[in-house]
């Protein structure tokens, strides 16, 4: 897996050896949400993007249609699903989702 050139590379390995699609082409349309994909959205639905993500630009988020169902966050640091904050305790997306599930609406961008 090391010797393997791109992350590209790596996920149609992964994709081909433990998923049930295809190909990566298929793999990665399953998750696409450009479109109109996000047109028939009943439940709220928070997505939250950083700027510094290798795999997803932040730029495409600009491009997905305003829902009232919609509530996305932009934040500078997290790569791809790396919201950790390297030291004990919960990290902002933890305590984020806490106090979202709990009611409370106002929910800071992590820096």
């Amino acid at each position: 897996m090391l010797q393997m050139s791109s992350l590209t590379r790596m996920t149609d390995h992964f994709v081909r050896r433990y998923t049930d699609y295809p190909s990566l082409h298929h793999y990665l349309k399953s998750y696409t949400i450009g479109g109109d994909t996000l047109r028939g959205l009943d439940v709220d639905t928070w997505l939250i993007a950083a700027t510094d993500d290798p795999i997803l630009p932040v730029e495409d988020v600009g491009r997905l249609p305003s829902l009232r169902q919609l509530r996305i966050t932009r934040t500078r640091y997290g790569g791809h699903c790396g919201y950790c904050e390297g030291r004990p305790g919960p990290s902002w997306l933890e305590q984020s989702i806490g106090r979202m599930l709990s009611g409370q609406r106002s929910v800071t961008s992590a820096s």
